[in-house]
C-alpha cells in the first residue's frame, strides 16, 4: 500500500523559537530526538544551508539504512528544511517551521514529511525498514521526536 505523499505534525513547547531552532538544525544530535534516527554523521551546531550529512534508520524490522542528506533552508528560529537521497534518488524533504506563541517564549513547531519516492525505492524502503504504511509510521515518531525535543527543552528552562 503506497503511504500518502505529505505528514505534518505540530507541538508546542515552552522555549523560545530560536533555541528550538538550534536544537533541530544541529542534526548531529538528531539520533537523541528522533526514535527511527540512531545516527547522523554531521558537524555540531546548527547546520546551514548546502551543509551535507548522512543519516541511519533503524527501522521496525531491526535492519539500518543510511541515506545523503543536504540542508535547504536554514532561517535561524523560522525555518530548518533538508532533503534526503538514497542511490541519487529523493527520498523526502523534511520540514521544521517554527512560530512564536504568545509573548514569544513558546513556540510551536511544525514537523513535515514530504515522500518523494518512486516505486522502487517505496517498495526497497518498505522492505528494509519493516514500514508499508510510512505516513502512518512517520505521523508516530513525528509525535515522539516532538515531545522527546519539548520534554528536553522544558527540564531545561526549569533547571535554569
Amino acid at each position: 500500500m503506497r503511504s500518502t505523499a505529505e505528514v505534518s505534525v505540530a507541538a508546542v513547547i515552552e522555549a523560545e523559537p530560536k533555541a528550538v531552532y538550534e536544537r533541530v538544525a544541529d542534526v548531529g544530535s538528531m539520533g537523541r530526538w528522533s526514535p527511527e534516527c540512531v545516527r547522523t554523521a554531521a558537524g555540531v551546531g546548527p547546520a546551514p544551508v548546502g551543509a551535507e550529512f548522512k543519516g541511519t534508520n533503524k527501522g521496525p524490522s531491526g535492519r539500518s539504512w543510511s541515506t545523503r542528506c543536504r540542508v535547504m533552508v536554514a532561517r535561524s528560529g523560522e525555518r530548518f528544511t533538508f532533503r534526503v537521497r538514497f542511490w541519487g534518488m529523493p527520498v523526502a524533504t523534511w520540514d521544521y517551521r517554527f512560530r512564536p506563541v504568545g509573548d514569544g517564549t513558546a513556540t510551536e513547531v511544525t514537523e513535515t514529511a514530504v515522500d518523494q519516492r518512486n516505486r522502487l525505492l517505496w517498495f526497497l524502503g518498505s522492505a528494509v525498514s519493516g514500514v508499508w504504511d510510512r505516513s502512518a509510521h512517520n505521523a508516530e515518531t513525528m509525535r515522539e521526536t516532538l515531545e522527546r525535543l519539548r520534554e528536553t527543552l522544558e527540564a531545561e528552562r526549569r533547571a535554569g
